[in-house]
């Protein structure tokens, strides 16, 4: 608060008195700005007063229209300013279907809760990016017409336009990078990936846009997919990872406390772990192999049934599974990330309680869980791999095998005990 009245002692010495209303409150949200420490320079104070001066004397010679034009051709330009947005979850369709629901997200982005953030980021921009004298003039028209509430439907207009504008481009771009992948049911889509990842964080929002979309389509298929996790099959090295590192974990809790991590622990731990390393790639490519067989599965029960009702419902699962490949292989959103996260923690904490089991289509089979931290069962596993043609997925085991028996070499043979301790402790109710 010193930081903030010394800067509007400056700036009103430089502005000069007899300030209305109006100007004081956009000063004092201009001090607030200057006074924040966000480790960057700021313009000086007495030139961003002087700028603000010349804006309210050109205000009477420039329109209205080309102040806004100006500032929202700014909020599309610049990186600092792509989080001053309405959030895209805001913004999706059904929320604005009627006059009431779009009254009452107007009345939401007119209030200071709503806009003082978005000033917020706005200080951040100036701080941290270059303007032209002229940008910076269209940057303290908006903070001016901001700090008075009775024009705050003028400064969230050309946020809205940006907004939608943003959201609008970024959904046809993705679109028309769908179809040109829509037959490819091959796991060689990291380009596409790729470029949707670059899309979102160069478009933050629109992310957020999208994962409202999503979360509507799909949130009763992922809370199936999570509670009856038994019936995704999907092989075991998209998981090898996941499932030795858990008990690695769990050793080491109970070397620490004594005891195991709750359920809930387990699970987040397992859920975040998903995205560390390239693990989430060889996830992503067993739920495309499980996706592919259950789509295939789905044309051969059509294809064979002459009875309409039953060539209709394998016709309409074949259209489901497809939807859903293209939620669980092509991840962007935060909900979509997420999601995937409580699957992928879901089947670890399945594969756990149902052991014995087979090996994927193999004849191998896992006795017990202290079995994946043998060489000799991951040996035979790697060589059913590489026969199957899976080189890429047997290196990847692999490599995860040997890098897991490093971290138990490095911790001792005591710590070894506790790992196998673990893989039998696990909890079952």
């Amino acid at each position: 608060m010193d930081r903030v009245e010394g800067q509007k002692r400056r700036i009103l010495k430089a502005i000069g008195e007899g300030l209305a209303a109006q100007g004081m409150a956009a000063v004092h949200v201009l001090s607030v700005m200057l006074g924040l420490d966000f480790g960057n320079q700021m313009p000086e104070a007495e030139y961003l007063a002087k700028l603000m001066r010349q804006v309210w004397k050109e205000e009477e010679d420039e329109s209205l229209e080309e102040y806004m034009e100006a500032f929202q051709e700014l909020l599309r330009q610049k990186p600092g300013l792509k989080l001053v947005r309405i959030p895209g979850d805001l913004l999706v369709d059904e929320k604005l279907e009627d006059e009431e629901s779009v009254k009452s997200l107007r009345k939401q982005v007119c209030s200071r809760t709503f806009i003082e953030p978005l000033l917020l980021q706005i200080a951040k921009s100036i701080k941290s990016e270059e303007y032209s004298e002229k940008e910076l003039k269209t940057l303290l028209w908006a903070i001016s017409i901001a700090a008075d509430e009775n024009f705050a439907e003028v400064f969230i207009e050309p946020v809205f336009n940006a907004s939608m504008e943003e959201i609008i481009e970024a959904r046809k771009k993705v679109k028309e990078w769908y179809e040109e992948h829509r037959f490819n049911y091959e796991f060689d889509n990291k380009e596409l990936i790729q470029k949707i990842k670059e899309l979102v964080q160069e478009c933050p929002n629109f992310g957020c846009y999208m994962g409202e979309i999503l979360g509507a389509k799909f949130r009763d298929e992922v809370k199936a997919l999570i509670e009856e996790v038994e019936k995704i099959d999907i092989p075991l090295f998209a998981i090898y990872s996941g499932l030795v590192e858990f008990y690695i974990k769990l050793a080491e809790k109970m070397e620490e406390t004594g005891s195991i991590l709750d359920l809930q622990a387990l699970k987040d731990y397992v859920s975040n772990i998903l995205w560390e390393g390239n693990r989430s790639e060889y996830f992503l490519e067993g739920v495309q192999r499980w996706l592919a067989k259950e789509m295939l599965h789905a044309i051969e029960r059509a294809m064979s049934s002459d009875d309409k009702t039953e060539k209709k419902r394998g016709e309409d699962t074949y259209k489901k599974i497809a939807d859903l490949a293209v939620f669980l292989l092509w991840p962007y959103t935060p909900f979509q990330l997420d999601s995937l996260g409580k699957i992928y923690a879901s089947l670890i904490l399945n594969f756990s309680k149902n052991i014995p089991r087979r090996m994927d289509d193999s004849d191998e089979v896992l006795n017990d869980i202290s079995e994946l931290f043998e060489k000799e069962f991951v040996e035979k596993y790697v060589k059913y791999l590489e026969d199957k043609g899976l080189k890429k997925a047997a290196g990847y085991v692999s490599g995860c095998f040997y890098r897991i028996q490093q971290i138990l070499n490095e911790k001792g043979d005591e710590f070894k005990v506790k790992v196998r301790e673990a893989t039998r402790v696990y909890i079952c109710k």
